[in-house]
């Protein structure tokens, strides 16, 4: 298989992220399920992680997968794609200031300076 697939902008990286995005997406999705059937668990209304930080995950990833991938053809795909990095800086930012939950890199490890740390 070829570093990029054709006629597109999508590298196996990519396809590796996206692979994390789903299962971090499924995951989130199921603690909202959970919360509909069984209510709160204990002081927090979702389970930890909570849901959000686990979307946001999953959304940081796959707008960075579009934000790469999308082609940029004409003004308003450009500007598509400057909104989605946009959002994906938003995420970014939010995981960073409010999460503990721990970022994994493209390849689904933990990064070097993070697992140095805990």
């Amino acid at each position: 298989m070829a570093d990029t697939l054709p006629d597109t902008l999508i590298t196996p990286g990519h396809q590796r992220y996206a692979l994390i995005a789903g299962e971090l997406a499924i995951s989130g999705a199921s603690e909202l399920l959970r919360f509909h059937r069984e209510g709160a668990d204990g002081f927090s209304p979702f389970g930890d992680p909570e849901p959000v930080a686990v979307l946001a995950e999953a959304l940081l990833r796959t707008a960075r997968i579009e934000a790469d991938s999308y082609p940029q053809t004409d003004q308003l795909n450009a500007e598509y794609v400057s909104a989605v990095g946009r959002l994906a800086a938003a995420c970014d930012h939010f995981l960073q200031d409010q999460c503990s939950l721990t970022v994994l890199d493209i390849d689904g490890h933990i990064p070097a300076e993070d697992s140095a740390n805990g």
